[in-house]
């Protein structure tokens, strides 16, 4: 069967001397993971996996793909000109929306909360005073029911960094849980998003510079949505719109990588239906590039490979 690696990457910056204590990955460590990475497998291109999933084609043992997720202004500044250094094609995934209306996403809004407080529980105490406000009303479950639901760790955070970005990431009803984010935002990060935005995400002249060295560009949809708790009159205008963005950036190169890793049927039955070429998923393992759908593609993070990020 042909199946390849595919790693995702987020943020890639210098960490250690920055103002936020993101988790991401040293550029000194990115360097040192290219090296790794072109020493033990062979890099191949989006071409190439496009290819092999229409016709067969043959891929090199040990083959990887290199996949850079949320359209930062790190790939640019970072990683693009180690990538163009070592002749290997990165895969970029921008959303649409804060690159075209120079927003800052919810998702990284939480991420830099917790990157600007020193204690996680600061934070929690904050939801639990919010949502006590809040406890008249039918839509809204008790703090204890939320904690219960989200707090389970996973293999990069504790239980109560996982809660926080559940909760605010989709949690609860969007009207409050954008209200709350855009609050906390406000006081512990910045109250001028407009220009957060522009120094934290690809400008479109980025794009067509990196698009002009080879580097290739898909979608991470327009707003970022988890696409699975879309219903299809919403999935529709999604489309609509990462379609459009798409046309400005990527070509005739029809790639998504699904936000938040959620996908359905349904999902996958538009991406048929608006002739998308791959989809990657959040679940780790190789990809298979035959007997398996093309909208399934598993991903490695980069922390699977050496060396582990310094953070």
């Amino acid at each position: 069967m042909t199946s390849c690696k595919i790693v995702v990457y987020h943020y890639v910056r210098p960490i250690k001397n920055s103002k936020y204590s993101i988790n991401g990955m040293e550029v000194e460590d990115f360097e040192k993971q290219i090296k790794f990475l072109k020493k033990t497998y062979n890099p191949i291109t989006a071409t190439d996996v496009v290819d092999t999933l229409k016709n067969k084609q043959k891929i090199p043992d040990n083959s990887v793909l290199l996949t850079f997720d949320d359209g930062l202004k790190d790939h640019v500044k970072y990683v693009y000109p180690i990538l163009k250094e070592n002749g290997i094609q990165g895969v970029f995934f921008p959303p649409g929306k804060p690159i075209l209306e120079k927003v800052v996403l919810d998702v990284h809004k939480i991420h830099f909360i917790l990157a600007t407080i020193t204690d996680v529980n600061s934070i929690i105490d904050e939801i639990k005073e919010y949502l006590e406000k809040l406890k008249d009303n039918p839509t809204i479950e008790t703090f204890d029911f939320y904690y219960k639901k989200f707090a389970i760790a996973n293999r990069f955070d504790p239980k109560e960094i996982i809660f926080v970005k559940k909760l605010l990431q989709k949690g609860l009803p969007s009207e409050f849980r954008e209200n709350l984010v855009d609050q906390l935002f406000t006081k512990y990060v910045t109250d001028n998003e407009q220009s957060f935005s522009e120094k934290l995400y690809l400008s479109m002249d980025d794009i067509y510079k990196m698009k002009k060295d080879g580097m290739v560009f898909g979608s991470h949809g327009y707003s970022h949505y988890w696409m699975d708790t879309l219903d299809e009159n919403e999935l529709i205008q999604e489309f609509s719109r990462n379609k459009e963005f798409l046309s400005k950036i990527s070509g005739d190169n029809l790639l998504l990588c699904y936000p938040h890793g959620g996908y359905n049927d349904l999902v996958m039955k538009k991406l048929e239906e608006n002739n998308f070429q791959f989809a990657l998923t959040t679940e780790v393992g190789d990809a298979k590039l035959d007997g398996e759908s093309r909208f399934k593609l598993k991903r490695f993070d980069c922390n699977d490979f050496p060396p582990i990020s310094t953070k």
